[in-house]
């Protein structure tokens, strides 16, 4: 989605993915560990963009998922 799409909210993720905030927020803080994608903005304007990883790299993190 952020591929396509340019950047991801709480939100969006949380309905995408049918879960809590919480849990959208667990998760987006573990790929930004993984540095896979970058925070910008802050409290309900936050969004999330990806950063430039080399592809095996990524595909490699995202089974740590």
């Amino acid at each position: 989605y952020i591929q396509e799409v340019g950047k991801i909210t709480n939100k969006q993720a949380r309905e995408m993915l049918g879960i809590s905030a919480q849990a959208a927020h667990k998760n987006l803080k573990k790929l930004q560990d993984l540095n896979i994608i970058t925070s910008k903005g802050s409290g309900r304007s936050t969004f999330y963009t990806l950063n430039r990883v080399d592809e095996k790299l990524r595909k490699g993190l995202m089974k740590d998922l």
